[in-house]
């Protein structure tokens, strides 16, 4: 390091210099202006540069060059010297930022000196507070932006990301594509059914949290042709609901998807009178159970079954199919290998298909304090909670459990829940 001074015997301005300079003009010192000079060694300690982290997402890409071009660098964190980089110090002209990220660059190393907050791409800093060629250190944060979830086409988040809300019958008319879904960013909030086939047909998977690789889901990696996301705060999908009385009165029950057997439901069995269904879809009723006698196929609300083939007071079960892509989300059917959650005791009623924790069922396609029954497959360890976040009473379950009455956290009681692979 070199310091220059104005005067002799080093008095006057002065100005320390670490690098070669070609002209002091624009210097503090001045050109022409050196009088003494003070030269202190500090002897170059060489370390390794900074790998690039083999983290999630797909990371910020920094560029020597203007309009991303150039020598580049991908980074997933903090970094405080960009001199022990491949990048170098001092060398940022543009940066490639996805959606989520937001970035610090600082003037000196150790987050020290001027600093700017980027949260877009920028092809040409020489505009900027911070300007070109001047970046020394970063700091780097994802903040998944809350108005939609992010789709990526590689598992660990990483690849092109598409920010997607509402209902996509069929993917092959979306920017991501048909079958190239292999990871994505759920926001607080959101609720997500991914569907094998399109116009939400297939098997099918609600996820309400993040997954960095599809591959071992039931939907599974590169399959995904139709999706629904939906907010907690939106109106949960209409579904069939049939009445004990004509005319849509008395006891009601509603349903989203098949039921073999209304036998020990709400509503029972050789009981409904009435029904109501949504457009879009189409609901099969069968005189008796598992699907089978005298059927008919209803596609609209009829307040009186008395005149129709299948008669009042002798439906026993029934199959709903969703013929409009506007239609309600048909929820999966449980399959082996996964912890399904039950509306109802004996497995029945509105299900829920989980593959992690939720620290809160508020707002879930279950909902909260609803919980009456759960399958718990081999391998697999769940810790129901009283409370959100995993307070208040708990009860640990390996296996499945046809009815939670009488257990520690009793039925209708569990608002968290953690899900564990224990093979």
């Amino acid at each position: 390091m070199v310091t220059l001074y104005e005067h002799s015997n080093f008095r006057g301005s002065s100005e320390e210099i670490h690098g070669d300079d070609p002209d002091l003009t624009n210097n503090r010192i001045g050109d022409n202006k050196v009088s003494s000079i003070r030269i202190r060694y500090e002897p170059v300690v060489y370390r390794e540069p900074e790998p690039e982290a083999e983290e999630d997402g797909p990371g910020v890409i920094f560029y020597r060059g203007f309009n991303f071009s150039g020598r580049k660098q991908v980074f997933h964190r903090d970094v405080s010297d960009l001199g022990n980089s491949r990048l170098g110090n001092d060398r940022l002209s543009s940066l490639h930022i996805p959606p989520g990220y937001v970035v610090t660059l600082y003037e000196h190393n150790n987050y020290r000196g001027a600093s700017e907050e980027i949260t877009q791409s920028d092809g040409n800093l020489t505009d900027n507070r911070i300007g070109d060629n001047r970046v020394s250190s970063i700091r780097i944060r994802y903040e998944p932006e809350p108005e939609g979830v992010i789709l990526f086409d590689q598992p660990g988040f990483r690849g092109q990301p598409h920010v997607l809300i509402g209902f996509f019958p069929d993917l092959h008319k979306s920017d991501i594509g048909n079958d190239t879904i292999s990871s994505l960013r759920v926001p607080p909030g959101f609720i997500v059914t991914l569907y094998e086939h399109t116009h939400f047909a297939g098997t099918s998977e609600v996820l309400t949290g993040d997954d960095r690789n599809l591959r071992d889901n039931v939907v599974g990696d590169n399959r995904v042709s139709s999706i629904r996301i939906r907010h907690k705060d939106d109106p949960e999908p209409e579904g069939v609901i049939l009445f004990r009385q004509a005319n849509y009165r008395g006891k009601s029950q509603m349903f989203h998807g098949e039921c073999a057997s209304l036998k020990g439901s709400v509503i029972g069995s050789d009981r409904a009178y009435s029904i109501r269904v949504p457009p879009g879809c189409v609901v099969t009723l069968f005189e008796k159970d598992n699907y089978r006698g005298r059927r008919e196929a209803i596609r609209g609300d009829d307040p009186d079954l008395s005149d129709n083939k299948i008669g009042r007071n002798r439906v026993s079960s029934l199959r709903i199919r969703y013929e409009d892509t506007s239609a309600p989300t048909p929820p999966r059917r449980p399959s082996r290998g996964q912890v399904v959650l039950y509306e109802h005791q004996d497995f029945r009623g509105l299900k829920q298909v989980l593959r992690t924790s939720l620290p809160s069922l508020r707002g879930s396609v279950i909902g909260d304090n609803t919980l009456s029954s759960i399958r718990v497959p081999p391998g697999w360890k769940v810790t129901l909670y009283s409370e959100a976040n995993y307070r208040g009473d708990r009860l640990v379950l390996s296996q499945g459990l046809n009815f939670l009455q009488g257990t520690t956290v009793g039925n209708d009681r569990v608002s968290s829940i953690r899900v564990e692979r224990t093979q």
